[in-house]
């Protein structure tokens, strides 16, 4: 038996889009400087406006090789780590919106399309009163 096979349809390839490799470095590379960098300009704004921190997050100063003096060391990597958190819960909702608008292109040669089930019908029991 063969399959119809639509000569417009095409295959998704086995490797993925090479706009992959751009995104995987901004995930992986971009996102966490990007965050560390934003998380040093708030702690400026803190302290440029007299708004305290905790006491646990204050440490003294750390010379970073390739940045430079980073003050408030603990609350740096808390900060950083929430806003990398943020952009990257940011990055997966647009992913997931852009993913959502591909439905039915992103079939792979192997995989095949769902099933769509009929709701099965009710047997009608004759009322003989």
């Amino acid at each position: 038996m063969t399959h119809y096979v639509d000569p417009d349809k095409k295959e998704r390839s086995p490797n993925p889009h090479p706009v992959w490799r751009g995104i995987g470095l901004i995930m992986i590379i971009v996102i966490p400087i990007l965050s560390f960098a934003i998380a040093e300009q708030a702690l400026f704004y803190f302290a440029a406006n007299n708004i305290m921190i905790i006491e646990q997050l204050l440490a003294p100063p750390v010379e970073v090789p390739i940045w430079g003096t980073v003050y408030n060391w603990p609350a740096m990597l808390v900060f950083t780590f929430i806003i990398a958190l943020v952009l990257f819960g940011i990055f997966a909702l647009v992913n997931a919106i852009i993913y959502g608008t591909s439905t039915d292109k992103t079939l792979r040669s192997l995989e095949s399309p769902p099933k769509q089930y009929k709701k099965k019908r009710k047997l009608q029991k004759p009322n003989y009163d």
